[in-house]
């Protein structure tokens, strides 16, 4: 879970407290609200808070509006969510201040906003937000330990010592890795790059652009003389390099479509170039036509082909937004002609009636404004926004473009030199399972790539061709991944809270289930099976509360096979199985290998000890030892 701080807008014109907004986005959808020192609904806390920050006059802003969010694998409940919200107003000191809670599920991410009052109901003293950034991500980690959930990444470190936790400093190597990435241009769109994109469709520029073609224009301005050097190398590439807000921009010839210069890389922001080449100088005339050659990139040229049909969208939505304006200066035009026509025809009279006629007449023009105004509020207010368009036409891409500063990760060339898993860090593993359905991995043998069709939401392959098993809790939430590395068919486990996860490899209604050791064994089960398919289960040698209660839950109802390793060191965690689950069967689990590394060898499994085929677990290729 992340926490954020959303920053507020004041400008000189508006009201520094402006508490009513903010509640009614958060309260008029969420599914669950909760409120805390206020008295009656959410409806009535925008008042109470504005009598509230009155206590603190002299306060810029007594408004402060934060946001709780989880991945689009994590299910946690309202409840929880709520409790996490308000767990992290607590570490920010706002436990006596008036809040109130809102939880969303509009998106594809749940996530809860809270605005807190940061006046003190009692003795106006105004909330301390120093650090606070630090402090509600000290509060996520502590709630992720504590409820078992995976943890995210941050600004800081995190380390659990005597059963707390600690925040350290990030080591050298992650800002180099910072300092190399923004040399390369890769950081994160800013809220100019987000706004272009709600209005017009397009990515951000430097999306548009090919790798190849980003890596030849940074070759030749490398090797630029001077600035009519630059002009022509962006030229070339249908761009040009302008001015703009005491920085630079890289531009299109052909519309208003830019990036700034230091997207390209660090060293080709204005400050770099004029140091090297001098002052800025403005390219001179071009005579030739125009170099039209950008070649798009990957999800850029999907957005660029919908993005014809949004424009269009985007002319029709102004066009709806003009008339209710066209229907007001009708009205302004009617009610002036006939406001003309009756004074002039009660020219000079002050009798009763003609005092009754004008009145009627204004309450009449009043009424129509206010018809006017309730009828074509909605349009009026609304904004166009290309994103929500997008996501309907190209919902894949759109789903891609959530992870866009991964993919430029990805598209670069250090990125591209990587080919083991060797950071099993659970984020940079859920960005990998998120991308996953969309990269074409590496070679994959055909009974393996068989085997990831029939399970595509609990088995994936990365882009280097090793597999991922989705390690869930009893709401269905990914709190983990066992990685198995393809070549040397051995696995390597992810963090996960409290290590509550349990593979799952299979349909959830399945009438039998098998439960095995790890993730090898489950996969390799899956390559033995046949329809209908039963229910594998990966559990490791460790079983804590949650997870046997989980276990519980999942065997009730079913037929229950046991398939564990009969190594030594297993034989207690054996046993505990056996005692939790005592009506299930225990049996050898004879696979051991990959069946795609040893195609000449085939591998056929019978039953022993009278146990008919009725008996396993729908034709599962397990051998029965013994009952527990």
């Amino acid at each position: 879970m992340l926490a954020k701080k959303i920053a507020n807008r004041v400008s000189a014109t508006k009201a520094a407290h402006r508490f009513g907004p903010r509640i009614t986005y958060v309260c008029a959808k969420a599914r669950a609200i909760e409120t805390a020192n206020l008295a009656g609904e959410w409806q009535d806390a925008a008042c109470q808070m504005d009598f509230t920050a009155g206590l603190r006059p002299y306060l810029r802003s007594a408004v402060l509006h934060l946001a709780v969010s989880w991945s689009e694998f994590e299910n946690p409940s309202d409840a929880e969510m709520i409790d996490s919200m308000r767990r992290v107003i607590a570490e920010l000191g706002g436990s006596e201040h008036q809040y109130v809670i809102g939880v969303h599920a509009n998106r594809s991410t749940l996530h809860a906003h809270g605005i807190l009052n940061c006046v003190h109901p009692i003795t106006g003293d105004a909330l301390s937000l120093s650090h606070d950034y630090a402090r509600m991500e000290k509060a996520c980690r502590r709630i992720e330990f504590e409820m078992g959930w995976p943890q995210d990444c941050g600004r800081f470190d995190c380390a659990i010592i005597n059963g707390d936790v600690h925040l350290l400093p990030k080591p050298a190597k992650h800002w180099d890795q910072k300092i190399e990435d923004r040399n390369k241009g890769i950081r994160r769109d800013g809220r100019a790059e987000r706004g272009y994109e709600r209005r017009t469709g397009l990515p951000a520029l430097r999306d548009a652009i090919s790798t190849s073609v980003m890596d030849q224009i940074r070759n030749r301005l490398n090797r630029s003389k001077d600035w009519q050097d630059v002009h022509s190398t962006l030229a070339d590439h249908g761009l040009r390099y302008v001015l703009h807000s005491g920085g630079a921009r890289i531009m299109r010839m052909t519309r208003k479509w830019a990036m700034a210069a230091s997207h390209l890389g660090t060293a080709y922001g204005l400050g770099p170039m004029q140091s090297r080449l001098g002052a800025y100088v403005a390219a001179q005339q071009q005579n030739g036509p125009l170099a039209q050659n950008i070649k798009a990139s990957g999800i850029g040229s999907q957005l660029i082909g919908a993005s014809k049909i949004i424009e269009a969208q985007r002319l029709e939505h102004r066009r709806l937004r003009e008339e209710p304006q066209l229907v007001r200066r009708q009205i302004d035009a009617y009610q002036t002609r006939t406001a003309q026509n009756i004074h002039g025809q009660l020219s000079g009279r002050r009798t009763v009636v003609a005092q009754a006629i004008r009145h009627i007449m204004r309450q009449n023009f009043r009424a129509q404004i206010k018809t006017w105004d309730s009828d074509t509020r909605a349009i009026r207010q609304s904004r166009f926004d290309a994103t929500v368009e997008l996501e309907k036409l190209v919902p894949d891409v759109m789903h891609l473009r959530r992870y866009r500063h991964l993919l430029r990760k990805i598209f670069s060339d250090a990125a591209a030199e990587e080919t083991a898993p060797a950071n099993v860090e659970h984020t940079h593993l859920r960005q990998k399972w998120a991308l996953a359905p969309y990269q074409s991995p590496t070679e994959v043998p055909e009974q393996l790539s068989e085997i990831l069709k029939r399970f595509p939401d609990d088995l994936r392959a990365d882009q280097h061709g090793n597999l991922m098993l989705a390690k869930r809790n009893q709401r269905e939430s990914i709190v983990g991944y066992d990685v198995i590395e393809q070549m040397a068919f051995t696995v390597l486990k992810s963090t996960c809270g409290h290590d509550d996860g349990i593979g799952l490899l299979g349909p959830r209604d399945a009438e039998t289930m098998i439960i095995v050791s790890d993730a090898k064994a489950a996969v390799l089960q899956a390559a033995h099976e046949e329809k209908p398919q039963p229910l594998i289960i990966a559990v490791q040698n460790s079983l804590s509360p949650h997870m046997a209660h989980h276990l519980k839950a999942l065997t009730k109802g079913r037929r229950c096979f046991i398939a564990l390793d009969e190594a030594a060191e297993a034989k207690d965690f054996r046993s505990r199985i056996a005692e939790l689950l005592p009506h299930a069967r225990y049996c050898q689990q004879p696979l051991d290998e990959p069946l795609w590394l040893d195609d000449e060898t085939k591998r056929h499994v019978t039953c022993e000890d009278g146990l008919d085929e009725s008996d396993t677990a729908d034709g599962a290729h397990v051998i029965p030892t013994h009952d527990t």
